[in-house]
């Protein structure tokens, strides 16, 4: 019975890491194709913990004569790790930067379309090892069931 309720554990989480992996994929090559627009940022932060280092950023921008602001940095994430305090150094408050947004709903909005490769190959690495360990528990799940009930 551990057995089982392991194996539908990591198929349920393995699941849930390929959806979002398939989603952000998606939403990332879509992306590529919004229009531009100019924004401005209103905040830019550099953070850093131990090694650990990333940039935050706020920016405004107007489509069609409505002014929408956003945090987001690509379709996965609302901070940056590549570089974060040269990036933070290059865009003070005030700095007009280009933003792409998704026509059908401009609030939703990047400053780098496209697809992480990063972010992408964790989702994709933790669900394909999760999936893996949720097909060969079931089939030792299967093979103790058949050796308990074999004639």
């Amino acid at each position: 019975i551990l057995l089982l309720i392991s194996a539908i554990v990591a198929c349920s989480i393995g699941g849930v890491f390929m959806r979002k992996f398939w989603h952000e994929r998606q939403a990332g090559k879509e992306s590529l194709n919004w229009p531009q627009t100019e924004g401005v940022v209103t905040r830019c932060e550099y953070h850093q913990r131990r090694r650990d280092a990333h940039a935050r950023i706020s920016y405004q921008y107007d489509v069609g004569g409505k002014a929408y602001s956003s945090v987001q940095v690509d379709v996965a994430k609302d901070y940056l790790l590549i570089e974060p305090k040269a990036f933070v150094d290059k865009h003070p408050t005030g700095t007009k930067i280009p933003v792409y947004y998704n026509v059908d709903h401009p609030e939703v909005s990047v400053l780098l379309p496209g697809i992480d490769s990063e972010n992408t190959a964790v989702l994709v690495l933790f669900g394909t090892m999760l999936l893996f360990l949720c097909v060969t528990t079931l089939y030792g799940v299967f093979q103790i069931t058949l050796r308990i009930f074999a004639p």
